[in-house]
């Protein structure tokens, strides 16, 4: 078997298996990753063994996050599942191979300090928009990329995402964030939220992740990516209102252990800032 053979195969395997597309992409892009490995150390990646698939994943942990590397496990064992049911193997190898997760804290959220930059570094309204949306609402930068204005209800002030695995769930942005997004979309805006400024065409993730680099280089701010926007959110949020499960709930959190690590690292933060205030007499 090929690489396009297997990887037309195996997207459309994820995808007939109520896989999101974002997850299908992730986990071919994964087995991409796997199946160089086996050409390197001249295996076929079709009939790899439980040795191999240990070597593998032995050797990703030791470059990667535990988080990362249990990823990497999952699109294998669906990789091979598929590899089953098109009856091209009858075992699993990914079978009793294991990932210990180790605990850590989520991403380093944004400063108020970075975030009051990144606003001045703003050149227009729709990239300043883009900041607050996601400092404000916690959304995922494809989720973001995917809002419609049909999505948000103007009078209610809440606005429907499709999250990760096709799951609905409703936020609700500050209402100033809101009355500014309404300016700028006009009295009746339909279609996509923001759009390209050449094309007029609505905003990729990816178009929107540029965009979110090249405002931090302006700002003259080092190591921006998206998820600290979520991470900035989230521990506002705790901060502000200790409130883990609703927090949970507008994030879109499957497990409350998720949610409960940005709680984690406010306590942390706390606990460092009270320690720079200690004084012995």
């Amino acid at each position: 078997m090929d690489w396009t053979e297997a990887s037309v195969g195996y997207r459309r395997f994820l995808l007939t298996s109520s896989r999101s597309e974002g997850t299908a992409k992730t986990y071919v892009a994964n087995l991409s990753l796997f199946w160089r490995w086996c050409l390197r150390h001249e295996c076929l990646p079709d009939d790899a063994d439980r040795l191999v698939i240990r070597s593998y994943i032995a050797e990703r942990r030791a470059k990667v996050s535990s988080g990362r590397a249990h990823n990497d496990l999952a699109s294998l064992r669906l990789f091979f599942a598929w590899l089953r049911e098109e009856r091209l193997r009858d075992d699993d190898p990914t079978l009793d191979v294991r990932v210990k997760r180790t605990k850590s804290l989520p991403t380093d959220p944004i400063s108020r300090e970075e975030m009051n930059a990144l606003l001045t570094g703003c050149t227009d309204e729709r990239d300043r928009l883009i900041v607050l949306m996601l400092a404000h609402t916690g959304a995922r930068i494809s989720e973001l990329a995917s809002l419609t204005c049909e999505d948000i209800s103007w009078k209610t002030g809440e606005v429907r995402i499709l999250g990760k695995g096709d799951k609905e769930r409703r936020i609700a942005p500050n209402p100033d964030v809101l009355k500014r997004l309404r300016a700028y979309l006009g009295m009746f805006p339909s279609g996509a939220l923001f759009l390209s400024k050449v094309q007029r065409r609505p905003l990729s993730a990816h178009q929107i992740r540029k965009i979110l680099y090249d405002i931090a280089e302006r700002a003259r701010i080092d190591d921006i990516h998206p998820h600290r926007f979520r991470s900035f959110f989230a521990t506002e949020y705790v901060e502000q209102f200790g409130d883990i499960q609703a927090l949970q709930g507008v994030m879109g959190h499957e497990s409350i252990e998720t949610t409960a690590r940005y709680s984690q690292y406010t306590r942390e933060r706390r606990g460092l800032n009270q320690m720079r205030q200690l004084k012995f007499s």
